[in-house]
């Protein structure tokens, strides 16, 4: 086995938490290292890229599939490979971009509502770092959210301005008395800090000239400081610990499967939900015999992910879509209704010209099969007669923490490294059914306002949210980690990221996971 130098911290996780929190450490002096399981993909690749994805393929899709797999076990076959990237940047790379804050009832369920638990931490405490995590990413966003927390600072940027479909859309919802309020993006609508406005290139799974935030950014501003080193391809195995259950070492391996061992004082786990509690759960040893940092049973348990809900109807006349192909506008207006102890929180959005000129081209040429000048006028006819001509309608859903719902070692499915792979046990709640019921009425009368004549079968979907399994609590026996995100179990381990969100509300989580990073970085440097 191969020895690296030994580190002031080292951070398991390139994506938006270790990011920033690699960049906050070497900016004040601290030695870090950062091993990321995936590769590194150069910027001047991006528009081939984008080329890639309008031709329907996903060009951040896992390099090595054997390295990734994993299984289901509920009764929901849950996506994971297709709703996550391993890489520097991880799944910054190809998110939509959506950075709004948790609503302060999100912290308090239980003493609201009496339901799931409340964070150890709340809203108020959170809110300096919201506002860091914002300055950081770039958010551009307007303060005409009703139904939103308070805030104590502006938005960095302008937030974009509605298109014509969602425009429309707000004006008919407005007679429904359904309030629509401006969508927080983490992408450029000017210049800021060296990246260019959006140019609205409508590929924004890949922005090829970063305009939305990619924790790649963070990395690289972390290199320039001298202090952080950054390992790609490192697949962390296992985590082994010293006679005072103190971490000493991680022990990772590269593609030609030999390892090396990395030494540090302090270590941070910032793997997201799923390979944080498989980690954990992998290294077992004398002291931890059911996993480190496990002695309250709860490595793994109460995952959580959002469900979405959504209909796609045919509308009279055509709306012009939006050019950005990302939502602006959204309705908090369901969130905090009376009967939240029973039914989900959730919200709204909607747009036209879904599917995407792109998309309808790709399905009409590839059901044709065949390619020539002699489909040109059957082409614009398909395109004529779908393109603006639908609308999509969809509710995210707050779930419940609920401990079957959970993440597991399969020791009958080995990955390429040979270790046990995880297995997803999810299914989708009362709670959550409950609110699709709500929505579903609201997102009918929403089309009936609209005109339309078709209306599609429901289609329910996930957000690519993987949170819980090793949520903060004060409590070792029902938590993994403190109010600071360290493991009640090993005092030089901590863990970032939403792996640790006790409850999600019915928000994206990236700008929440931000913020606990900058506040975990203020907290490492306080104990230095």
């Amino acid at each position: 086995m191969r020895d690296t130098a030994e580190y002031d911290v080292c951070i398991i996780g390139a994506g938006v938490a270790g990011a920033l929190l690699a960049f906050r450490l070497g900016r004040a002096g601290a030695k870090v290292v950062v091993l990321e399981a995936g590769r590194r993909h150069r910027v001047d690749e991006r528009l081939a890229y984008m080329q890639r994805f309008l031709a329907q393929d996903n060009p951040w899709a896992t390099e090595n599939p054997q390295r990734d797999l994993y299984t289901n076990g509920g009764t929901v076959e849950y996506p994971l490979n297709r709703l996550r990237v391993k890489a520097v940047g991880g799944t910054t790379l190809h998110w939509g971009g959506m950075s709004p804050r948790l609503h302060e009832s999100d912290f308090e369920m239980r003493s609201r509502y009496g339901i799931a638990v409340d964070w150890p931490i709340t809203y108020t405490e959170l809110e300096p770092y919201y506002c860091q995590a914002e300055t950081e990413l770039g958010v551009a966003g307007e303060d005409d959210n009703p139904f939103g927390p308070p805030r104590s600072r502006p938005y960095p940027l302008p937030g974009f301005p509605a298109s014509a479909d969602e425009t429309k859309l707000r004006q008919v919802c407005k007679a429904l008395g359904i309030r629509f309020h401006t969508l927080p993006q983490a992408r450029a609508s000017v210049g800021y800090r060296g990246r260019p406005a959006c140019q609205a290139f409508s590929t924004c799974k890949v922005c090829p000239i970063r305009a939305k935030y990619s924790a790649d950014l963070h990395i690289e501003l972390a290199e320039t400081t001298g202090n952080v080193t950054v390992l790609p391809l490192a697949n962390v195995l296992r985590l082994e610990v010293d006679p005072q259950r103190r971490l000493k070492c991680a022990i990772y391996a590269t593609p030609d499967r030999v390892e090396h061992r990395c030494a540090a004082r302090v270590f941070v786990l910032a793997a997201h939900a799923v390979e944080s509690a498989r980690l954990l759960l992998l290294s077992e040893s004398a002291a931890f015999p059911h996993g480190l940092a496990n002695a309250s049973g709860m490595v793994g348990k109460y995952f959580m992910e959002h469900a979405s809900y959504s209909r796609t109807g045919q509308i009279t006349g055509v709306h012009f879509p939006h050019y950005y192909d990302f939502e602006t506008v959204q309705s908090e207006q369901f969130y905090d209704e009376p009967g939240r102890d029973q039914r989900a929180a959730f919200i709204l959005q909607g747009m036209a010209g879904r599917p995407t000129p792109a998309q309808i081209a790709n399905d009409f040429i590839k059901s044709s099969g065949h390619w020539g000048n002699d489909l040109e006028a059957e082409l614009r006819r398909a395109l004529t007669e779908a393109f603006g001509r639908s609308f999509w309608i969809e509710a995210m859903l707050e779930p419940l923490p609920v401990e079957t719902n959970r993440i597991e070692l399969d020791r009958e499915v080995k990955d390429y490294f040979g270790n046990p792979c995880p297995r997803i046990i999810y299914n989708i709640t009362e709670y959550e059914r409950a609110a699709m019921r709500r929505a579903d009425r609201v997102i009918k009368s929403m089309f009936d306002a609209l005109g339309a004549h078709t209306l599609a079968p429901a289609d329910v979907g996930f957000g690519a949210h993987q949170s819980g399994t090793c949520r903060m609590g004060r409590d070792p026996e029902s938590s993994v980690v403190d109010p600071n995100l360290c493991a009640h179990d090993v005092k030089n381990l901590y863990i970032v990221g939403s792996s640790v969100f006790p409850t999600i509300g019915a928000l994206m989580p990236t700008l929440t996971i931000a913020a606990l990073a900058l506040r975990l970085g203020d907290h490492l440097l306080a104990i230095r």
